[in-house]
């Protein structure tokens, strides 16, 4: 049986460290491969990008020459938008696409527009903003010497998502499943906006929590994806 490879993007501020618990969790069949982007872990020397399509451009080139080969696109917030561009970046390719997209903690592209941009704020209204997300771990937090490592990084990545301009493109044929957690307060009509970018099935589910349900949710994530993938790996056998 062929694996179906699971590319995941990162969050604002994350690396691919965040996924090596799916790698755990996951059977035998999925391949979990996280994707690193400049100026964290292994690429830390690498100055942090501070735009998606540079971004998308630098995933792209890490696994193009993968796409022969049975997959789908995971991401996180960030990570949910790099993986809609890369989606599209592909299709513009006109390579193999991913048999699913998979995104959590976000609502759709065109609904992207922030009331407050986290990238302008004061060093104190943000790390007020980010305990209140959860997902942070408060030796970062805490720590002055950790976080002049840290936040360089994530300011890249949340300037970035909030310059993103939305542009409405024919739609992509491609299954979308998204979670959102109970607690992070993205509205309905945010998550229902990922309709307006495929022509295929959107499957939208709730789990409890705020924005980095991820973590305590790894597992019903897990099987999430893998019911959604089972028709495909059933037919490879």
């Amino acid at each position: 049986m062929n694996k179906i490879n699971l590319f995941c993007l990162p969050y604002a501020g994350g690396s691919r460290s965040a996924y090596y618990q799916y790698a755990k969790m996951s059977p035998g069949h999925l391949n979990i491969v996280p994707l690193e982007l400049p100026g964290r872990g292994a690429r830390f020397n690498e100055p942090p990008l501070t735009d998606v399509y540079a971004m998308v451009d630098d995933v792209f080139k890490q696994i193009s020459n993968q796409l022969d080969r049975p997959y789908a696109i995971y991401g996180h917030s960030m990570g949910a938008i790099l993986g809609y561009l890369l989606a599209r970046r592909i299709d513009a390719e006109r390579l193999n696409p991913p048999l699913h997209l998979f995104f959590t903690g976000c609502g759709g592209p065109s609904m992207l527009k922030k009331e407050k941009k986290l990238s302008e704020m004061e060093r104190a209204a943000l790390m007020k903003e980010l305990r209140e997300m959860g997902g942070m771990p408060d030796e970062i937090l805490n720590n002055d010497h950790h976080l002049e490592i840290f936040l360089p990084i994530l300011l890249a990545d949340l300037k970035a998502t909030e310059t993103f301009e939305y542009v409405q493109s024919e739609k992509l044929n491609i299954p979308v499943s998204v979670i959102t957690g109970s607690e992070e307060g993205i509205s309905a009509e945010k998550v229902e906006a990922w309709k307006k970018e495929t022509v295929a099935t959107v499957d939208i589910q709730k789990l409890p929590g705020n924005h980095f349900f991820i973590f305590e949710y790894g597992s019903a994530i897990i099987e999430l994806i893998m019911n959604a993938l089972f028709p495909v790996i059933n037919k490879q056998n």
